[in-house]
């Protein structure tokens, strides 16, 4: 299961570039990479908010973030 998981971290990654190649030659590298780690910060803030009100559930297993972190690795 973990490698299904490592695949479809892998095809994420790869769309993502492919439509990051369009986009920087259209506004430029500089510009995209501001906005991506704009857009990450609010969005992790917004998970945040919502986790403080009782909104959201963030949890945490040991085993899922390992395999994600050796999934990034491939």
């Amino acid at each position: 299961m973990m490698v299904v998981y490592a695949l479809i971290a892998m095809l994420c990654f790869s769309i993502r570039v492919l439509i990051s190649k369009r986009t920087c030659l259209t506004i430029g590298t500089p510009l995209y990479i501001e906005i991506n780690f704009l857009t990450e910060f609010f969005l992790g803030l917004g998970m945040l908010i919502l986790w403080g009100l009782g909104a959201l559930e963030l949890s945490f297993e040991t085993n899922r973030t390992i395999m994600l972190a050796l999934a990034s690795f491939f």
